[in-house]
């Protein structure tokens, strides 16, 4: 079954965010944070800081606008709060998406479509495919 996650970001290059600063002023608490230079593994750091918010922390929807429905209407009232750090920094809806087999994808209603139109924040979809329906079944490899 294909999942999906869904994350308001706001990221730099550039420069370190203020994470309490965009925490104060949103009135959210951050779901997910990193400053530029931090440990991203033991070979590799960060090259950008981010603030990010989901609606529920590590859950994967089953369909994608639920999931930037519930995001959008969290962040709705906050679009003139949000509109000032676009001036700044790279503001964008970032959706996950997590792919387990070759056909389909994600559906957006137009109604979906004129409400992340009317928000005006990029929407950035990843796409992340799993190996498991690549493999030979145990039916399908022969013995000898």
């Amino acid at each position: 079954m294909d999942t999906y996650t869904a994350e308001f970001r706001i990221l730099t290059q550039k420069e370190d965010l203020d994470l309490y600063a965009i925490s104060e002023d949103l009135g959210l608490s951050p779901t997910n944070t990193r400053q530029r230079g931090e440990a991203r593994s033991r070979l590799s750091k960060y090259t950008e800081s981010m603030w990010g918010y989901e609606v529920e922390a590590g859950k994967e929807w089953e369909e994608i606008g639920d999931a930037l429905e519930s995001l959008l209407a969290v962040l709705m009232p906050l679009k003139c709060k949000i509109s000032k750090y676009r001036s700044k920094y790279d503001v964008i809806l970032w959706c996950g998406y997590f792919k387990s087999s070759f056909d389909g994808g994600p559906a957006f209603s137009a109604e979906l479509l004129q409400k992340l139109g009317d928000f005006g924040i990029p929407l950035h979809l990843d796409t992340y495919c799993s190996s498991e329906e690549n493999t030979p079944s145990q039916s399908n490899v022969s013995s000898t």
